[in-house]
C-alpha cells in the first residue's frame, strides 16, 4: 500500500507542477490581453476625436465657402472659341529600324553599340531599343560578338534575312 500511496503521491506532484506552469501561461496570456484592450481603447478614442475634428473642419469650410450661381449665363455669339492646336501629321515612311541595324551591321566588319548608336539615332530610335534590337539579333543567332565587344552580323543570317526581304518586296 505504501508503493501505492508513493506513486499517487508522484501524480499529485506533477499535476502541481503542470498547474503551476499553466497558471503562468495564463497569467501571460491574460497581461497580454490587458494590453492588447488597452491599445483598442486608447486608439478607438483617438480615432472618434480625429472624426469630430473633421467633421468641425468641414463645417466650418461650408459656412465660410461662397455660394456660386447654380446657371451659366449664356455667352451667345461672343462665346470664345478654344485656340485651334496644329495637329502633326504621321509619317507616311515608316523605317524598318531593325532592318537598318542590320544593313550596318552588314556593312560594317565588327562594331560597337556605341558607334552603331551614332549611326542610326537619327533614325528615331532610343538607346533602349537599339540594345533589345542587338539582343534578339544576338539570341537569334543572327550576330556574333566579338572579345572587344564589337557586333558583326553572321554570313549566314544577312544572306537568309535579305532573301527574306526580296520575297516581302517581291509579294
Amino acid at each position: 500500500m505504501l508503493s501505492f500511496l508513493d506513486s499517487m503521491k508522484e501524480y499529485v506532484d506533477k499535476a502541481r507542477q503542470r498547474a503551476a506552469l499553466a497558471e503562468d501561461a495564463y497569467r501571460t496570456a491574460a497581461s497580454e490581453f490587458q494590453a492588447a484592450s488597452n491599445d483598442l481603447t486608447i486608439w478607438s478614442n483617438a480615432y472618434a476625436l480625429a472624426l469630430k475634428e473633421r467633421e468641425r473642419w468641414q463645417a466650418e469650410a461650408r459656412e465660410t465657402q461662397t455660394q456660386l450661381p447654380m446657371e451659366l449665363p449664356d455667352a451667345g455669339e461672343n462665346a470664345r472659341q478654344p485656340p485651334s492646336i496644329p495637329v502633326e501629321q504621321p509619317r507616311t515612311e515608316e523605317i524598318n529600324k531593325a532592318a537598318k541595324v542590320r544593313e550596318i551591321l552588314a556593312a560594317r566588319g565588327g562594331i560597337t553599340p556605341a558607334e552603331l548608336w551614332m549611326e542610326v539615332k537619327d533614325f528615331n530610335m532610343t538607346r533602349p531599343y537599339l540594345y533589345s534590337v542587338l539582343k534578339r539579333l544576338r539570341d537569334n543567332n543572327e550576330v556574333a560578338v566579338r572579345k572587344n565587344g564589337k557586333y558583326m552580323l553572321k554570313p549566314r543570317a544577312a544572306e537568309g534575312k535579305s532573301e527574306e526581304m526580296e520575297t516581302e518586296m517581291i509579294q
